[in-house]
């Protein structure tokens, strides 16, 4: 197949990073693919990470001419504006494949009507026809009541509604997306295996590193971590926090106080690191934590990691955390994790050797199910899926614009009347 792949494409993004595999391992089974960047604003000057298939910016006037020859559009979509705003307008036109990276798309969502569209005037109206018009209260703003937890409420729909077939990363998610997506829907595991991850070494008992790898903001719960070492005696002996990854200053001086006032060790942190620079970090960690409330992810490039490094790993157990086998991770209660993590990180000290059978049990975990081999197959499976029922799905788009300009709703029943013979015309006997 001739496929466009639609998606940042730069060192600093993790859609990018877990992208540049899956191009990679399509273009090994014979497919000819092309990247568009879609990043927008500052973003589109992040530099581009190295490709062995011609890279070319969405605003680049040959893009347009290239969709209609290829056999598919593959759009990702994150919740980041400044890596996926390039595509937003043309994506409810150009009938692609999604590949859905994040539960929660408000900020996307947000971003787009304050920048290309009017705002608050085009949103209420969206709001109001996915969710009732009693979902964004009077007097609140959209990123109160949509861009933080709350129900299922994700936005998800805005762009499912209009994609010829979608790919999501875990189940957890998957609902509203089957819901609204007229065309095919897969689950399929990040494809983001590591190279040379270092192995992990005998548990020690004199000090005990434990480590946050990513972005780090609040979500993260460095400061339960903190709170569950400073609240057991032998932890605050034996245990090391080590933050690896990019943290606001704002958010590293939050840390280090609290590990201060808590009477810790200070916290060490490295910043954005490169994959091999977090390959070296890795040698000296012995627990990870991979603690996140709210969950928005769709699936979790750190999670992975985590798992296949063989480190027994630390998760809040909810979203896709509580999708990993709890035999294969160190469960934690999603809000109020310190206890647990105190449970945890003892039994790791007391237990070394059954801590280690745990975290082989997660490494063989993630190889079954975050395979780039398979996520390219069922990507390719879904792909073809979508394209074969798109004169299907592109018809009954047309027909509901039309019976809305006559002001029927979907809940009429002509409308049901109406799928039937679509579905007759077009040979689904279903």
């Amino acid at each position: 197949m001739h496929l466009l792949w639609a998606g940042p494409w730069n060192e600093r993004s993790a859609v990018a990073q877990v992208g540049s595999r899956v191009v990679a391992a399509l273009t090994e089974r014979g497919h000819q693919v092309e990247v568009i960047r879609t990043e927008t604003g500052t973003s589109a000057w992040l530099p581009a990470r190295h490709s062995d298939v011609p890279v070319r910016f969405w605003k680049d006037s040959r893009v347009r001419r290239r969709t209609a020859r290829a056999d598919a559009l593959i759009v990702n979509l994150g919740d980041h504006y400044g890596f996926h705003g390039a595509m937003v307008p043309a994506l409810f036109t150009m009938n692609a494949v999604g590949i859905i990276h994040d539960r929660v798309l408000a900020h996307l969502v947000l971003d787009w009507s304050l920048r290309r569209a009017r705002g608050e005037v085009s949103l209420r109206p969206l709001v109001n026809a996915l969710y009732g018009s009693q979902a964004w209260p009077s007097g609140q703003t959209f990123a109160t009541a949509f861009a933080t937890p709350g129900g299922e409420r994700t936005m998800l729909e805005v762009f499912a509604g209009c994609l010829a077939g979608a790919v999501v990363h875990a189940e957890h998610y998957a609902g509203p997306v089957r819901s609204s997506c007229p065309g095919p829907v897969a689950v399929l595991g990040l494809p983001l295996l590591f190279d040379d991850l270092p192995a992990p070494r005998t548990i020690p008992a004199r000090e005990l590193v434990v480590a946050s790898i990513g972005v780090v903001n609040a979500n993260k719960r460095v400061d339960q971590l903190l709170h569950a070492i400073g609240s057991h005696p032998r932890l605050r002996q034996v245990c090391r926090v080590r933050v690896i990854g990019p943290i606001e200053e704002t958010e590293r001086d939050r840390l280090t106080a609290l590990s201060r006032r808590l009477g810790l060790s200070a916290v060490s942190f490295t910043g954005w690191v490169s994959d091999a620079q977090l390959c070296r970090e890795l040698e000296g960690v012995d627990v990870i934590s991979c603690l996140r409330y709210p969950a928005l992810e769709g699936g979790s490039a750190s999670l992975v990691l985590a798992l296949q490094s063989g480190r027994p790993t630390l998760v809040s157990h909810h979203g896709v955390y509580a999708e990993v086998p709890e035999d294969a991770v160190l469960p934690c209660t999603p809000g109020n994790e310190a206890p647990d993590i105190a449970r945890h990180l003892a039994w790791v000290l007391a237990e070394p050797a059954r801590a280690h059978d745990l975290g082989e049990r997660a490494r063989s975990y993630v190889y079954r199910q975050h395979s780039v081999d398979r996520y390219a197959a069922g990507l390719i499976d879904l792909t073809v899926a979508a394209v074969a029922a798109s004169p299907g799905t592109q018809t009954g788009r047309a027909l509901g614009r039309t019976l809305a300009t006559f002001g029927v709703g979907i809940d009429d029943p002509a409308v049901s009347r109406i799928a039937g013979a679509l579905a007759e015309l077009l040979g689904d006997r279903s």
